[in-house]
């Protein structure tokens, strides 16, 4: 004999629930339908009665008191399958026209409706759950003299069957659903027994403290929120960061952390991979991850990293890049040089191939000198030239202030964060001269480097930036170019600017842009 468990006992149960409950529920609709098929039958009859008595065929019958008056109806009367028949009587309660035409000339059986000829209309009605005909009766009148009574009817036959019929389907939809209901707890049953693997209540709790355990071990500070924004979990890593406690569980995370829009992460089912961020004095990389349970978002949880875990890599992805295209530009500009070099030879014209030479050489060497009396950091100064080069090759003039300068230590403000910044600021400026056709292209570049600060400006005067946009170009997305991959170089810019409590400032006409950024050296 099969034994019955708990979880069988408990379905049982659950089950025996539902089925009283779809009893009941089906009771109310069968009582609620047959009302409705009662109530409609009602008025149909009223107002199909009240159309023909007004018929022009039937007061024309009854005044030459003609006996075809139903062979006049009857088509007419058949369009509507919910009625059963229609009488006609006289003056003198005689049935003058009738459906089933072995009635004409019988006599007005109704005594209620005899009120008809004194200008009523009368309802006979039918109980609920009875079997009585449903019959209305309204005078004819022609002009203001009543002729005659209309009377529609239903018999209790067809009046059943027709709740009858409404009962067939609500008691097959709730049979179904019974079945349903059954089938339904049986399957999540099943389903639920394995997906949690025939685990008891004391081996799941013993998950739980393992899963805690692994995550109050994690070198990484953890956050989780629930649906409502409240904490439910943050590990020591977290607490000791961030100077949280075990009290602030269960609070709103925008109390007591505002650092991270959960809210708008939870509401867009969205994510954050690596992202640069900066936290009262610890530099970050923060992941954020929407929780599910199926497919219902149940909270949040952030996981940070310290960002010297990553320093190097983010170094040479945002830096060394730009570099890189800077020494493919000089290595191009130095091959076109060899090249003049070596046809003047050819041609046995050894005379300018030394002019060339020097020349070549003297410019290089002044230029060289003068960017890096002021430019000591040696790779931001290696991008310099390389943006020279790739402005020249553009018909555009990339100028460096004769009062800037950069030290070759800054800290800290790392090579990367000037190489990052100034890279997209001039490569904006560059882009914004594709599409102007001014014969006279300039890039001016100012660097000032003190004890506090960091100022790098841009000034061009490719025509301004569209005010549209001018107050959006920092954020991600948001680009004047046509193109894939756009907008995310002042994005980047601006993830510097807040990590290191800068500010930026755009000065935009229909002649000049002035971009300036200012990073802090030290915390004000």
């Amino acid at each position: 004999m099969m034994k019955i468990t708990q979880s069988h006992k408990l379905l049982i149960f659950i089950g025996l629930i539902l089925t009283t409950i779809y009893i009941l529920v089906a009771t109310v609709f069968i009582a609620t339908e047959f009302q409705y098929v009662h109530d409609s039958t009602e008025r149909h009859v009223e107002t199909v009665a009240k159309i023909y008595a007004k018929d022009e065929e039937v007061i024309r019958g009854l005044l030459q008191n003609e006996m075809d008056l139903e062979q006049y109806l009857y088509p007419l009367f058949q369009v509507s399958n919910q009625l059963s028949y229609f009488v006609i009587y006289n003056t003198n309660e005689q049935i003058v026209g009738h459906s089933d035409s072995s009635q004409i000339g019988e006599s007005l059986e109704c005594i209620e409706a005899r009120a008809v000829f004194e200008g009523e209309e009368i309802l006979c009605e039918s109980s609920l759950f009875s079997k009585e005909d449903l019959q209305s009766f309204v005078p004819i009148y022609n002009g203001q003299s009543i002729i005659g009574i209309m009377s529609i009817g239903v018999s209790a036959d067809d009046l059943w069957d027709q709740k009858i019929h409404q009962i067939e389907r609500i008691v097959v939809i709730f049979f179904v659903g019974i079945l349903s209901s059954w089938g339904g707890l049986w399957y999540f049953s099943k389903k639920y027994q394995h997906r949690l693997l025939g685990y008891q209540p004391n081996e799941i709790a013993l998950l739980y403290s393992e899963n805690k355990s692994l995550i109050d071990q994690l070198e990484q500070a953890v956050i989780t929120v629930d649906i409502n924004y409240k904490i439910t979990t943050i590990n020591p890593m977290g607490m000791h960061m961030f100077g949280l406690t075990k009290e602030d569980i269960g609070k709103d995370i925008k109390g007591v952390f505002p650092y991270v829009a959960l809210k708008d992460i939870i509401q867009n089912r969205s994510h954050v991979e690596d992202e640069y961020i900066k936290i009262k004095q610890h530099k970050l990389i923060m992941n954020v991850y929407t929780l599910y349970q199926g497919s219902n978002v149940i909270g949040a949880t952030v996981i940070f990293r310290s960002y010297l875990e990553v320093d190097t890599l983010i170094n040479q992805i945002k830096g060394y890049r730009q570099i890189a295209s800077a020494l493919r530009s000089q290595k191009h500009e130095f091959q076109n040089k060899l090249h003049v070099i070596l046809g003047l030879i050819k041609m046995g014209d050894h005379e300018k191939a030394e002019n060339y030479i020097t020349e070549n050489v003297y410019k290089t060497n002044l230029a060289s000198d003068y960017y890096s009396s002021r430019i000591k950091d040696d790779r931001v100064l290696a991008l310099f030239i390389g943006k020279e080069i790739q402005c020249t090759e553009n018909n555009i003039q990339l100028m460096l202030t004769s009062d800037s300068f950069l030290d070759k230590e800054h800290t800290p403000i790392t090579s990367d964060d000037v190489i990052l910044v100034l890279g997209n600021l001039i490569d904006n400026s560059c882009d914004a001269y594709t599409e102007s056709e001014k014969v006279d292209k300039k890039i001016v570049v100012d660097i000032i480097e003190d004890e506090e600060q960091l100022m790098i400006a841009v000034i061009d005067q490719a025509g301004g930036i569209d005010p549209t946009v001018r107050e959006h170009i920092f954020e991600r997305g948001i680009t004047t170019k046509m193109g894939d991959s756009r907008g995310t170089g002042l994005a980047l810019v601006n993830e510097i600017i807040r990590l290191h409590d800068g500010e930026k400032t755009i000065e935009s006409s229909s002649e000049e842009t002035k971009i300036e950024i200012k990073l802090m050296k030290v915390k004000i």
